[in-house]
């Protein structure tokens, strides 16, 4: 995962709504940016588990 990864999904979040666009301070924020963080590393990591499983598989 690259920083480039990460602010494009903080980003998106708050496009989305999903985080506010100021942190009340930077405790707030950090814990934003982590959240983000954990979210794009789990997703990465179902993807390269279901490609793996795809290409044992066979699956395309």
């Amino acid at each position: 995962m690259t920083d480039e990864m990460l602010v494009a999904a903080m980003k998106e979040a708050v496009k989305q709504g999903l985080v506010p666009k100021y942190a009340a301070d930077e405790q707030a924020y950090l814990q934003y940016w982590q959240a983000i963080e954990a979210v794009v590393r789990e997703t990465l990591e179902a993807a390269i588990q279901r490609l793996e499983i795809d290409a044992a598989t066979g699956i395309t």
